[in-house]
């Protein structure tokens, strides 16, 4: 009876890791979609910036 306690918690910790893990995954997957637009917005900015500087040579 005991080791059949223990079973079902030992299942429960897996299950419980096992979103654990999905989540974390899920939440690195949209930290790294962030981190690709802020490098086009960047991106963005910078050419602007840049055309704004040319204009101004010119």
């Amino acid at each position: 009876m005991f080791a059949a306690g223990l079973q079902a918690e030992l299942a429960r910790k897996e299950i419980e890791i096992a979103a654990n893990a999905a989540e974390i995954h899920a939440k690195t997957l949209h930290i790294e979609k962030l981190k690709m637009q802020l490098a086009v917005l960047r991106r963005a900015r910078s050419g602007r910036s840049l055309k704004k500087l040319d204009r101004s040579v010119v």
